[in-house]
C-alpha cells in the first residue's frame, strides 16, 4: 500500500516569510522565538509593509500647480483623502465632496468695514451673479462657481457699477480679471488705476505686469491684439510670460480701446494706423528695450508698431510672430491659373460676405456654427467655393450662393434661408450655441460679443489686401505643424516662403505645434511655450 499524504493546515515559517517578502513586507518580530511551534506552522508575525499611500504635502503641491498651470485654473483649496466618499450603492458620493469645500455663510464673521469701498462693490457684484451671500477676499472666482463666460457679465457689471473703472475698456479689465480672479486683487488693480488716472496714455494699453524701476532701466514685453480684438487669445500664454520676466521687465497689452473709433479706420489702413498708434503710446512710455508679441492680426500690428519705434531711434530687440496670415502670392496657391481681377475678385468678394465670416468668428468664439443653423459641411462648402471661383466668375457674395444650382443647388438654398434671418438674429443664435451649461446669454454678454464680431470683420477685411512694410530688425516667425486645408487657408500663409519678401534683418524661422486656433492652449502651448519665450537678445 501506498502511504497516503499528510493534508496540510498550516504554512511552514519559512513560506510565511516568502509570502510577507513578495509583498514588500518585512518581519520585525515574529512569536514565540523558540522553533517548539514550527512544526505546526503556528507562529505570529509583526510585519510592516511599504506605504500604501504617499505623503502629499499641500504646499509642494500648490508650487507644482503654479509651475504648471495659468493663474486662474490653480484652485483655492484642496483637500487630501485616503478614499473617495462613496454611497451605500458604491458609487462616487458628490455631495459629501461638496460639503466638503462649503463654508457655511453663518460661520463666517467679516467686518466689511475693514473693506475698502471698490471690494465692497466688486464683492456684491459676485454674490448677487454667483448666487452667495459672502465672498472672501481671497477666493478664486472659478472655485466659488464662476466660469469663463459668466465674468463677462461681472465685467459688464463693474464696469457700470464701479465709478473707479469707468475708464477701462471691457476687454482689458477681462484682461486683468482672468490674470488675478479674485476680490481683492483685482480691486486693487482698478484702485491704482484710477489713483494714476492723470499719468494714463491710453484706454486701450493694460499693464499686466510692472516692476518698480524707472522705464528708462526696463525692457517692455508687448503683447498685441488677435483678430477680435481682446487678449483672450493669450490668456494661458500670457500666465507663461509673466512668470519668465524678471525684476527689469514689464509685460503691457493692447486690446481694441474704443469699438467706433476703430471701425471708422479705413480698412485697408487699420494695422498701419494701429501700429503707429500704439507705437506712439509705448514711445512715450520711454522703456530701454521692447520685444514685441503677436498672434495672428496681431503679429502685423506689431511689425507696423516696430517700424514705428525703430524710426524714432528706439530699441525694439524682439519681433515674435506667432501664426501670423498675410496673403499669398497666387502662384502658390490653387488657383494659379486664374486671371489676377478674378482672384482678386475671389478674395475680395468671400471677405465682404457674412455668411462665410460667421463660419470662421464661431471658431474664435468656440461656438457650434451647425447648432446656429448652418447644415453644410466645412468641407463640401470648400469644395463648392472652389467651384465657384475656378468655373464661374469667381464673385462669392451671398447672392452669387443664392444663385446656384445643379449639383451645389443645397448651398445656394442654405445660403438664401440663411441671408433672410436678420444678422443680429443669427450671431444671438450663434453665441447661444456656446456651450454654457444651457444657460442662456445675457443682454450685455450679446453686445459685447456684437462688438468683437464688428472688430473681427474689420480685421479679416484689412488683412486681404494687406502687404507688410519692410522691416530690418530682429524677427521670430512660428508658423503652425497643422495648417488650414480651407478656402480661406489656399489664400493665406504664414511660413518662410511667405514671409522673407518683407523681412530683411536677423530673421528665425520655426513651427510650432496646433494650428492657428489652439496653438496657444493646452498641451500644444506646453510644447510651444519654451521655443516662444527664447527671446532673440534677451
Amino acid at each position: 500500500m501506498k502511504e497516503k499524504k499528510a493534508n496540510k493546515h498550516f504554512s511552514q515559517k519559512k513560506q510565511w516569510e516568502d509570502i510577507i517578502d513578495r509583498n514588500d513586507g518585512s518581519i520585525t518580530y515574529a512569536f514565540p522565538s523558540s522553533e517548539l511551534l514550527e512544526v505546526s506552522g503556528q507562529s505570529v508575525f509583526v510585519t510592516r509593509f511599504k506605504n500604501e499611500y504617499y505623503t502629499i504635502d499641500k504646499t509642494e503641491l500648490f508650487e507644482h500647480l503654479n509651475d504648471s498651470l495659468p493663474n486662474y485654473m490653480i484652485p483655492s483649496d484642496i483637500k487630501i483623502l485616503q478614499n473617495l466618499p462613496k454611497t451605500s450603492n458604491g458609487k462616487i458620493n458628490k455631495d459629501e465632496i461638496i460639503s466638503l469645500f462649503k463654508v457655511e455663510d453663518d460661520d463666517i464673521s467679516i467686518d466689511k468695514s475693514q473693506m475698502t469701498e471698490i471690494e465692497k462693490k466688486i464683492e456684491d457684484i459676485w454674490c448677487k451673479e454667483l448666487n452667495k451671500s459672502f465672498i472672501g477676499l481671497d477666493e478664486n472666482f472659478y472655485s466659488v462657481g464662476g466660469d469663463s463666460l459668466l465674468i463677462a457679465q461681472i465685467i459688464s457689471e463693474i464696469l457700470e457699477k464701479v465709478e473707479e473703472a469707468k475708464d477701462w475698456d471691457w476687454s482689458s479689465l477681462l484682461t486683468e480679471m482672468m490674470q488675478t480672479p479674485t476680490i481683492r486683487e483685482i480691486s486693487k488693480k482698478i484702485q491704482n488705476r484710477f489713483d494714476n488716472i492723470d499719468k494714463k496714455i491710453d484706454k486701450s494699453l493694460s499693464i499686466l505686469k510692472k516692476s518698480s524701476l524707472e522705464n528708462d532701466k526696463k525692457t517692455a514685453k508687448v503683447l498685441f491684439h488677435a483678430g477680435t480684438g481682446t487678449l483672450s487669445a493669450y490668456t494661458e500664454l500670457l500666465d507663461y510670460i509673466i512668470k519668465d520676466s524678471n525684476d527689469v521687465e514689464d509685460v503691457l497689452g493692447f486690446s481694441f480701446g474704443d469699438e467706433a473709433e476703430y471701425i471708422s479706420m479705413k480698412t485697408e489702413d487699420t494695422f498701419k494706423n494701429l501700429g503707429e498708434k500704439y507705437g506712439e503710446v509705448l514711445c512715450k512710455l520711454g522703456y530701454s528695450k521692447y520685444i514685441l508679441i503677436g498672434h495672428c492680426v496681431g503679429g502685423l500690428i506689431a511689425i507696423e508698431a516696430a517700424n514705428y519705434i525703430t524710426n524714432k531711434n528706439m530699441n525694439v530687440s524682439d519681433v515674435t510672430l506667432l501664426s501670423t496670415t498675410i496673403p499669398r502670392e497666387q502662384k502658390r496657391t490653387v488657383f494659379h491659373c486664374l486671371s489676377r481681377n478674378k482672384y482678386d475678385i475671389a478674395l475680395k468678394t468671400s471677405l465682404e460676405n457674412e455668411l462665410l465670416l460667421e463660419r470662421t468668428f464661431s471658431r474664435l468664439i468656440n461656438a457650434d456654427i451647425f447648432k446656429a443653423g448652418h447644415t453644410v459641411s466645412d468641407e463640401r462648402l470648400d469644395d463648392c467655393i472652389k467651384y465657384m471661383v475656378k468655373n464661374l466668375d469667381g464673385d462669392l457674395k451671398i447672392q452669387s450662393f443664392e444663385r446656384l444650382v445643379g449639383e451645389y443647388e443645397d448651398i445656394g438654398l442654405e445660403f438664401k434661408r440663411l441671408s433672410s434671418i436678420p444678422i443680429s438674429e443669427r450671431l444671438n443664435n450663434l453665441y447661444n450655441s456656446i456651450n454654457r451649461d444651457k444657460v442662456n446669454l445675457l443682454d450685455n454678454e450679446i453686445k459685447m460679443l456684437n462688438t468683437l464680431f464688428n472688430i473681427f470683420s474689420q480685421n479679416f477685411g484689412c488683412v486681404s489686401t494687406y502687404k507688410p512694410p519692410k522691416y530690418n530688425g530682429n524677427v521670430r516667425v512660428f508658423s503652425c505643424e497643422e495648417t488650414e486645408k480651407s478656402f480661406y487657408g489656399e489664400f493665406f500663409g504664414e511660413d518662410k516662403e511667405t514671409w522673407e519678401k518683407y523681412l530683411a534683418g536677423n530673421i528665425v524661422y520655426s513651427s510650432i505645434s496646433g494650428q492657428h486656433f489652439d496653438c496657444l492652449t493646452g498641451e500644444n502651448l506646453k510644447q510651444n511655450s519654451t521655443k516662444i519665450l527664447k527671446f532673440i537678445n534677451e
